[in-house]
């Protein structure tokens, strides 16, 4: 993600901590939401990166695993085949 995208998500997740923290009663919000932890405040635009990293694990976590391919009953039988052949 490019420095201006992550400037723009940052400033969407200070508008977005500003109003959380007022509805709490001027309690800050900061560290309590799900991506916080992947915060790194050493950053520039931490939240922005934190909740980028969060869903990707999220996104990759996701991801089904693929299932094994039922084998058919050709290939059963082209496999007792090629061993009976080794066989003799």
């Amino acid at each position: 993600m490019e420095n201006k995208e992550l400037k723009a998500l940052q400033d969407e997740l200070d508008v977005m901590k500003w109003n959380d923290t007022q509805a709490r009663g001027g309690q800050d919000t900061c560290g309590t939401y799900d991506y916080c932890v992947k915060c790194d405040k050493s950053t520039d635009f931490p939240c922005a990166r934190a909740k980028t990293a969060f869903e990707a694990v999220a996104v990759a976590e996701a991801k089904p695993a693929k299932k094994a391919k039922p084998v058919s009953d050709k290939a059963i039988r082209t496999r007792k085949t090629t061993r009976s052949k080794k066989a003799e």
